[in-house]
């Protein structure tokens, strides 16, 4: 199966409507080579690139992660993040996959929207947010945006005191 959910424009207005209602913090991280990070779950074969020392006949090389260009590789790479996701305590908030959610005993709201390898994190917590980007710099290679400024080529401001 090489299906992967992916946050549509509807899904991203939404939450950032909820994050300037709410008056959530909205934070944007950048997976770096996200696909090279997911293991494969079926055997793929491929023929070496140009360049490569040439392998006996009927040979192929197995690929272990998944790579950029095949069909698996999104799809990998979604399961991937999604099981460390969990495991800290977000939940699928039900819109195909792609938005998670945890809210906490002390008040602390979290919402995450997954745009393949980009990441919005919505949250009212400064300390929590930073330390779920910790834990995720434990697992990949990430590029911490700050801010929410740009986002699939849409540039975006705030203006909190005229809300």
């Amino acid at each position: 199966m090489s299906y992967a959910p992916v946050a549509n424009a509807t899904v991203v207005r939404v939450a950032l409507a909820i994050g300037a209602y709410l008056d959530l913090d909205i934070e944007h991280v950048d997976f770096t080579q996200a696909f090279l990070n997911a293991s494969l779950a079926e055997e793929l074969y491929v023929s070496p690139p140009p360049g490569a020392p040439p392998l006996p006949p009927g040979k192929a090389w197995r690929l272990l992660r998944a790579l950029y260009g095949t069909i698996q590789a999104p799809r990998a790479w979604h399961l991937e993040v999604k099981q460390h996701i969990n495991a800290w305590g977000f939940q699928d908030a039900g819109f195909e996959g792609t938005v998670y959610v945890k809210q906490e005993a002390d008040g602390t709201y979290m919402m995450l929207v997954l745009y393949v390898d980009d990441l919005l994190i919505f949250h009212n917590n400064k300390a929590k947010s930073e330390e779920f980007k910790d834990y995720l710099r434990q697992k990949y290679k990430l590029t911490d945006e700050g801010d929410l400024k740009w986002h699939l080529g849409i540039r975006y401001a705030r203006d909190r005191e005229n809300k």
